[in-house]
């Protein structure tokens, strides 16, 4: 009689996925019915955007985003057009870290997607990516989440010193879901990485216990709003340049620093 050979097969052109942790450790069990395809991500949404034109440099608050780096999380938050964006990517341009980013809109609201999204941000800072992780996505429900994030958690902490995750837009996610593991996430991050959000609004996630815990930095619309010299500086370098200060001056009362309202002037 032969012998019969064991394979992995999971069904007739199926095999079953890597999901070795260190020391070859499962992260978690893979069974059929999870996801067996890596999602498809857009690559753009992972790449720190291009510096806009004629940027007005920023120093002390890209020195204040320096300062951050031993908390767990940094939010930005502001209305559109006080430059949330344009500022961190002068920072994640100029710094030394780790900088890895995913830029979020509405069809991000679903936790497979978003967890996907980050997933994949930072399996471009780890040396050693472990493609199981990513097929332990599947339709999540709480339990399952805390699951999926514990795995994520248990891999982040491989991660290099000095690493930093961008959230910009978050203000576009309203699963109550995804605030809940982000949460989750954010009360269990190891020292070595750093999350900064972007967001129109104050973020639905630890910040009022982080507050609490002096383990988080804010910046709002008051440390974003241009002075007068960064208005000037703005008017120079779009061209304008028959104002006189007091005029700048005026300007930049009425907007508040606001860089939309500089712009539309």
């Amino acid at each position: 009689m032969s012998q019969l050979k064991r394979t992995n097969k999971i069904g007739p052109q199926e095999t079953h996925p890597s999901n070795d942790g260190p020391q070859g450790k499962p992260l978690l069990p893979i069974t059929p019915g999870l996801l067996t395809e890596r999602p498809l991500l857009l690559k753009s949404k992972l790449c720190i955007p291009r510096p806009r034109p004629n940027l007005v440099p920023r120093p002390h608050l890209v020195q204040k985003l320096d300062s951050a780096l031993q908390r767990p999380l940094t939010s930005v938050t502001a209305l559109a057009g006080f430059g949330k964006t344009a500022l961190l990517t002068e920072w994640a341009t100029q710094s030394t870290c780790h900088v890895t980013w995913v830029s979020l809109d509405p069809s991000d609201n679903g936790a497979f997607q978003f967890w996907a999204y980050l997933t994949a941000a930072l399996q471009k800072l780890d040396q050693n990516p472990r493609e199981g992780l990513l097929f332990l996505l599947q339709p999540l429900d709480e339990k399952h989440t805390k699951l999926f994030l514990s795995a994520l958690l248990n891999q982040v902490s491989d991660l290099p010193e000095g690493s930093v995750l961008i959230l910009d837009d978050y203000d576009v996610i309203k699963s109550d879901l995804i605030h809940e593991g982000m949460t989750f996430f954010i009360d269990h991050l190891p020292p070595q990485l750093h999350i900064i959000i972007a967001s129109r609004s104050i973020p639905t996630v630890a910040t009022a216990r982080l507050r609490v815990r002096v383990q988080l930095l804010k910046l709002t619309k008051d440390d974003l709003g241009f002075t007068v010299q960064e208005a000037s500086e703005f008017f120079y370098r779009a061209g304008i340049q028959n104002l006189s200060s007091q005029d700048v001056a005026r300007l930049n009362a009425e907007t508040e620093g606001w860089v939309a309202g500089l712009r539309g002037t």
